[in-house]
């Protein structure tokens, strides 16, 4: 779910899937007004949930400046794919398509903690990587 607000025809919260892009949500609110300042979003974005996105009008300055998230260098487990899993510490293939398998099954993560439930994955990987990971 994401807040589209500021020069669009209706301004509101959209539902996209994981993995749309920000020009994909302008369509849902309806496109841009006449004086939109288009220049203003990054439309080939990638939108997370939760995101809230302002539409500047032209010669308006940006209202919700650090409503964005501090970037987070930590890895989504609920998100990540198998290249960005295999990038934490003793993680390879198997263990990367365990994670993503356990994921689909049991519909996401809680918690990072849950992650000692995947087969492979003990104490000790656990400890490695617990402070890369998060769940929102």
């Amino acid at each position: 779910m994401v807040y589209i607000t500021g020069a669009v025809l209706h301004p509101g919260v959209v539902e996209m899937e994981q993995g749309d892009r920000l020009h994909q949500a302008i369509g849902k609110v309806g496109g841009f007004t006449e004086d939109a300042l288009v220049e203003s979003v990054n439309q080939a974005m990638i939108l997370k949930d939760e995101q809230q996105i302002d539409v500047l009008k032209e010669g308006e300055e940006n209202r919700i400046a650090s409503v964005e998230e501090e970037k987070d260098d930590r890895i989504n487990i609920n998100e990540a794919d198998i290249t960005e899993l295999k990038t934490l510490s003793g993680i390879g293939d198997v263990i990367a398509q365990a994670i993503v398998d356990y994921r689909t099954e049991n519909k996401g993560f809680s918690d990072i903690d849950e992650l000692k439930e995947v087969h492979r994955i003990g104490e000790k990987t656990f400890e490695k990587i617990k402070d890369y990971v998060y769940v929102p």
